[in-house]
């Protein structure tokens, strides 16, 4: 369940953190199955609102929508919606008792580290941003067998690490990070958020 208020006292500030203590629990224990059609109705939401957000976007920013920057709208609502639906994916993989990070996409490197492709993992995100790719290096130490164990782990077992109430400030604009950032905190964190948007 999301909320919008607008605050204008330190008291009513206080009373929405109160509100969202006491929904941490219920976030906590929502089944796993849940959770991914939550996120997938909020995928939905914004496929729904896709051109609303672009139409906005240009008023904001005026210019030829058939020219070279007219894209840039269309891009600024596909790049928040693929956090989403990568995460959509690796959270149905786990409900299935799949590992979500194949094996093939696990390296090591001369020096013994192991380093894994985290993107792009699908043929749209290849044909989308193809001069795009992304490696995670780990620390030394951990086996490729112990890397895809422990991946989903908080998904499987639900042993957040850091759960409560988080403030999150969204800054700039790039809309995508203030998505990559809630659904961090929602899901790998288990927190519930209070997110002040950007410039309101």
């Amino acid at each position: 369940m999301t909320t919008t208020h607008t605050l204008e006292t330190i008291s009513e500030l206080d009373m929405s953190v109160a509100e969202l203590r006491d929904g941490a629990p219920s976030w906590l224990a929502l089944p796993l199955g849940e959770r991914i059609d939550l996120l997938h109705r909020l995928r939905r939401r914004l496929d729904a609102q896709a051109q609303a957000i672009v139409d906005s976007y240009r008023q904001a920013h005026p210019v030829d929508p058939s020219g070279p920057w007219g894209i840039e709208a269309w891009t600024s609502v596909a790049t928040m919606a693929a956090p989403m639906r990568a995460l959509e994916r690796v959270l149905r993989q786990v409900a299935a008792g799949q590992d979500p990070i194949p094996e093939r996409a696990i390296q090591r490197r001369p020096n013994g580290r192991l380093t894994v492709d985290v993107y792009p993992t699908t043929l749209d995100e290849r044909l989308l941003f193809s001069d795009y790719q992304a490696q995670a290096w780990l620390q030394p130490g951990p086996t490729s067998a112990q890397v895809r164990g422990r991946a989903s782990e908080v998904y499987r077992d639900g042993d957040y690490p850091a759960p409560g109430v988080a403030l999150l400030l969204a800054a700039g604009n790039v809309p995508s990070l203030l998505i990559t950032d809630l659904l961090h905190l929602l899901f790998e964190q288990g927190c519930v958020v209070a997110a002040k948007m950007n410039p309101e």
